[in-house]
């Protein structure tokens, strides 16, 4: 069960990459705006929490772990695709 799982999960984020190269080069500005799009309203609602939302320290930890995974995973995909 969790070799299917690690095995969509690759293939997600293979595809997914392979999707964002080809729109980047095809329609970039589009593409950039999109992505800049997303990040600005992730931030908002990060910034401007709803009511009853805590933010303890395993979250706030793990979600810093997450960027910096996420990151790496970026340059390794720039890296070999």
């Amino acid at each position: 069960l969790l070799f299917f799982l690690g095995v969509g999960i690759l293939l997600g984020i293979l595809l997914s990459a392979k999707a964002a190269r080809y729109c980047l080069a095809r329609f970039h500005n589009q593409t950039v705006s999109l992505l800049l799009g997303l990040i600005i309203a992730s931030t908002i609602v990060l910034l401007i929490p709803s009511p009853g939302t805590v933010y303890t320290f395993p979250v706030v930890i793990g979600s810093i772990a997450a960027f910096f995974i996420g990151g790496a995973m970026v340059q390794l995909l720039n890296h070999y695709i």
